[in-house]
């Protein structure tokens, strides 16, 4: 009886030492990020176009976004690693491992303060910049929808005049012929497919 406890305590305590070592491996890699993060403007140099750059600007936005959620909970899953470390120095048997394990929160503590006090200072520039980025990107869907592709001559109406005799004008008799001008627009010409950012197209979220 005593020898099952022995082996039930035992890998108890190696269940809770790997998941602690898989939660250290998670936040070992991870870090608070701010909006000056290299590597955003790699993609930019495959958007030639007013849609790539819609596209391009939209896959900003949203990674700006998601850096900012992710520096929210890095502080939480350092404190929750330093939990784990306080448990496993708790159940650890030998002297050497209870020290080690009980440096190791506290150490891991204190990181979890410094990335919680760097949020404040980070994520409203962030937020600020997703904004501004998303912005540009609706402006640029609006100058697609205005700018004039092209300009061609469109069908000629004839009618009589039927005005202004008594003024002297042109008798009724006389025809004259109105022209109006037939324009596309770039949006019309050129479809813009900006709902899946990791579809068959130059610009993908995943190489931004």
């Amino acid at each position: 009886m005593f020898m099952a406890l022995s082996l039930r305590e035992t890998s108890i305590k190696a269940w809770i030492l790997s998941s602690l070592l898989l939660l250290l491996l998670r936040v070992a890699f991870s870090a608070i990020r701010a909006e000056d993060t290299p590597g955003f403007d790699a993609a930019g140099t495959k958007a030639p176009t007013s849609c790539d750059e819609i596209r391009y600007l939209l896959g900003i936005a949203h990674k700006m976004q998601t850096e900012a959620d992710q520096n929210v909970k890095i502080p939480k899953e350092m404190q929750t690693v330093a939990s784990s470390l306080a448990l496993a120095a708790l159940i650890a048997t030998d002297p050497n491992r209870r020290a080690a394990f009980q440096a190791m929160s506290v150490r891991q503590r204190q990181l979890a303060r410094a990335a919680q006090n760097q949020v404040p200072s980070t994520n409203p520039k962030l937020y600020k910049a997703t904004v501004a980025t998303t912005a540009r990107a609706f402006q640029t869907i609006v100058i697609r929808k205005l700018k004039i592709s092209t300009i061609a001559p469109g069908p000629a109406a004839q009618s009589k005049n039927g005005g202004g005799i008594a003024q002297g004008f042109p008798a009724e008799s006389t025809i004259y012929t109105k022209n109006t001008a037939v324009t596309s627009h770039l949006h019309d010409r050129v479809n813009c497919n900006i709902d899946d950012l990791n579809g068959d197209t130059k610009i993908k979220l995943a190489d931004i």
